[in-house]
């Protein structure tokens, strides 16, 4: 993942009134240049329509809202 993206998420999220309360980052496979995949756990509660900003971000190939109990 680009350094710049992890900002624009971050921007985006503040934007709707979120912040970021944790990050991880790995990837699909276990090898160099394989796809990133990150795990963003939010402050508060969100609604779906916060990741329609979030997938307009163009390297952001799929963003789904889970509820973790």
């Amino acid at each position: 993942m680009k350094p710049e993206l992890l900002g624009k998420i971050g921007t985006t999220l503040g934007k709707t009134g979120s912040d970021i309360a944790t990050f991880a980052l790995g990837r699909r496979e276990a090898q160099r240049g394989a796809d990133a995949v990150s795990l963003v756990r939010v402050d508060g509660k969100v609604s779906a329509a916060v990741l329609e900003p979030i997938r307009a971000i163009p390297a952001i190939t799929e963003a789904k809202l889970l509820h973790l109990g």
